[in-house]
């Protein structure tokens, strides 16, 4: 597999540019429909000491959206 490291870089970059962003600033969307997330949601897992890609990457968001 061939991996060229502008890729990787280019990455790292936009991982770190949307984890630095506010979370509650940040509109979501999946499939081209916007996610509407409680504030509620978003204001707890603040208090987890995750970043925005914990975020999405563990699905917080679909687990306690759909309660």
């Amino acid at each position: 597999m061939r991996i060229d490291i502008e890729y990787i870089k280019a990455i790292i970059a936009a991982r770190r540019l949307f984890n630095s962003i506010p979370l509650e600033d940040i509109e979501f969307y999946e499939n081209g429909e916007k996610l509407e997330i409680p504030k509620g949601v978003i204001h707890e897992f603040q208090f987890t000491g995750l970043y925005n890609s914990d975020f999405v990457d563990n699905e917080f968001w679909k687990e306690v959206s759909h309660e």
